[in-house]
């Protein structure tokens, strides 16, 4: 089994972060601003930060939320990654792993045919946002969700891994995988080139899509 796993905010969204688009949709960005520089400066952890983001949102109906993220638009071109996704549907599956919402993930199942997704999962109580989270991925925790996914739903499997990512806090996750691709990708990523088999130079989903499908021909072959 092959398991093709994708960062989603800058990757297959041309927006770079699903949470910092929702602050903005609702009018929060500037606390959330104040709660970035606090956990950059070492005040706060990341756990604290995610539940001081949420209860800016506390109380706000999820139809509202999904609505929301509903404007968040996928790249142009990225029905091409579906077909990818069919042409390869018997022995491949294509993950979501993302720091963004679960909300999001659910639309890359229904829409671009992925087979599941690991991201932020929001309390919700009779149709509202509760300000907590069930399940989030930590800043740098993409391998760690990985793993756990592939121990879950293919323990008895052979897997290889593709990933694909764009910024540092994809590293962790590009060590874990037999071959790895940074698409659309922040040059800081230059100093990993390590951990990555391919560098992409477009964010175009076209060229993305065509690497992906020969890639994928490769590792199955072998």
């Amino acid at each position: 089994m092959l398991v093709v796993a994708f960062d989603v905010n800058g990757m297959l969204t041309p927006i770079s972060s699903s949470w910092l688009f929702a602050h903005l949709m609702l009018g929060s960005k500037q606390q959330a601003k104040k709660n970035f520089d606090l956990y950059t400066e070492g005040h706060i952890t990341y756990g604290e930060r995610i539940y001081r983001e949420l209860s800016l949102w506390t109380g706000l109906p999820v139809v509202t939320f999904n609505k929301i993220l509903s404007h968040l638009l996928w790249r142009s071109g990225i029905e091409e990654s579906v077909k990818v996704r069919q042409k390869h549907r018997g022995y491949t599956l294509f993950i979501a792993v993302s720091g963004g919402f679960s909300f999001v993930g659910e639309r890359a199942v229904r829409g671009l045919r992925f087979n599941n997704y690991k991201m932020a999962i929001l309390k919700i109580y009779n149709g509202f946002l509760t300000g907590y989270v069930e399940r989030y991925i930590d800043l740098n925790g993409k391998r760690e969700a990985l793993i756990e996914y592939i121990k879950k739903r293919l323990s008895d499997r052979k897997t290889k891994l593709v990933c694909i990512g764009d910024s540092i806090n994809d590293v962790e996750m590009f060590k874990l995988c037999n071959f790895s691709t940074a698409f659309c990708f922040n040059k800081k990523l230059y100093r990993y080139s390590k951990y990555i088999d391919i560098f992409l130079h477009t964010c175009n989903i076209k060229n993305l899509a065509e690497s992906l499908g020969e890639v994928i021909t490769m590792l199955t072959n072998k």
